[in-house]
Parts: structure tokens; C-alpha cells; sequence
């Protein structure tokens, strides 16, 4: 025999209103790893900068003579 569960009006609204809860906590948790994302990227400009004018012309040329060889 099959039981068919009945389930309460206060049941159904407490179960929505924890749904709700979550899908919220989860917009906050992802606006705050945006806003950690946008952070960590302005104080990673810098060294960027540095790397991409300093570093990577001497590293090009470098795997440009080790290709020819």
C-alpha cells in the first residue's frame, strides 16, 4: 500500500522560507568572492605591469633562441 504524505501548510512555508534562505546566502557568498576577486586583481596590478614590461620580452627572446637551436 502507498502512503501518501500529508504535509502541512506550515511545512510547506518553513521549507520555502529556508529555500529562500539558502539561495540568498548564496548570492552573498558569490557578491563577496566578486568583490575579493576585484581586490586581489587592482593590488595584482602592479606586479603585472612589472612581469609584463620586464620579464616576458627576456623570456620570449629566450624561447625564441632555444626553438632556432
Amino acid at each position: 500500500m502507498i502512503r501518501i504524505a500529508k504535509i502541512s501548510q506550515e511545512e510547506i512555508v518553513e521549507q520555502i522560507l529556508k529555500k529562500q534562505k539558502e539561495i540568498a546566502t548564496r548570492g552573498r557568498l558569490e557578491q563577496l568572492r566578486n568583490e575579493q576577486k576585484d581586490v586581489l586583481d587592482a593590488k595584482s596590478q602592479p606586479i603585472r605591469t612589472y612581469l609584463l614590461d620586464n620579464l616576458v620580452p627576456i623570456l620570449t627572446d629566450g624561447l625564441l633562441d632555444l626553438c632556432k637551436r
